[in-house]
């Protein structure tokens, strides 16, 4: 679904958990556009999923980091356990192969940042949860419109609704969501 933004701001109503499944909804359909092997992507998909398991938010955020192309990248070998604490030894040689083999590499760390640099923006200081919504309609869309992906249909996410812990709502999981495309 292809949106008209015209200054609407979509994302006003939706919980910050609802606003993160929706970037990883975002993420998923990139993804598959690329004609990318789904089963190749799970363990990605599988991790940025687990934010309704973590028992701290922040635990999802450093996973999140960790699992970005230019952190894998970064290193040839699996140093060692002390320096990932989110990845394992043979998730670090899937994920190295799998972002060695890609074609889009710094879109898909572009990606992952545009994500993170909301949420790094909100834990960092003492903006809002509506700053944080801002962000997705400000600087998010934008971004991942250049894509030219089919974004999921918002109306899909507002029973996520931003009422409940001061915006975050209630951690979202894969299987609350109805939606094209399934990584499971």
């Amino acid at each position: 679904m292809k949106f008209m933004f015209c200054g609407e701001k979509m994302f006003e109503k939706i919980s910050m958990f609802g606003c993160l499944a929706y970037c990883i909804c975002c993420f998923e359909n990139y993804i598959l556009s690329l004609n990318y092997d789904k089963s190749e992507w799970k363990i990605v998909f599988d991790k940025l999923w687990s934010m309704d398991s973590m028992e701290h938010f922040d635990d999802w955020v450093y996973q999140a980091i960790e699992l970005k192309p230019e952190c894998i990248l970064e290193y040839s070998y699996y140093n060692s356990p002390s320096e990932w604490e989110y990845i394992d030894e043979a998730t670090f040689h899937n994920l190295y192969s799998l972002y060695r083999r890609c074609t889009k590499l710094n879109e898909i760390n572009d990606f992952f940042n545009v994500i993170l640099s909301g949420i790094e923006l909100y834990t960092s200081s003492s903006l809002t949860a509506h700053s944080f919504r801002e962000h997705m309609d400000e600087v998010f869309i934008p971004s991942i419109t250049t894509l030219s992906i089919e974004l999921p249909d918002i109306y899909l996410f507002y029973k996520f609704s931003d009422n409940k812990l001061n915006g975050w709502g209630v951690p979202v999981s894969r299987d609350m969501i109805e939606k094209p495309y399934e990584f499971a």
